[in-house]
């Protein structure tokens, strides 16, 4: 029986994930925050701020195994209960499909 050839996805780095998503958002015509170094702030806070237009956007990027910490699971939930228009999201890279909608349209990030 012949062998089937498997598909591999490369695997990002959450670095590279998070230059991605970055760049993105700013071809969407978002302004961008990322706090690279963290060392002397709130630990858990999101990785990247969003703004556009009436909406303001965290997002917790993840590689395809990375786990959310404790901090970072409660930052976003505080961030998701804050004020009408704010969202917080965790994403990974089998969400991009997902995300550029979230970005463009506004649709949920379910």
């Amino acid at each position: 029986m012949p062998r089937v050839a498997r598909v591999v996805r490369p695997r990002l780095s959450e670095a590279q994930f998070l230059r991605q998503i970055q760049a993105a958002a700013q071809l969407l015509g978002y302004h961008c925050h990322h706090h690279w170094l963290s060392i002397h702030s709130a630990p858990g806070y999101p990785d990247l701020t969003l703004v556009r237009e009436g909406r303001l956007l965290f997002i917790e990027a993840k590689t395809y195994l990375g786990r959310l910490t404790v901090h970072q699971e409660q930052w976003l939930d505080w961030l998701n209960h804050s004020a009408p228009g704010v969202e917080a999201r965790v994403v990974r890279p089998k969400d991009w499909d997902t995300l550029m909608a979230w970005l463009k349209e506004g649709t949920p990030f379910e």
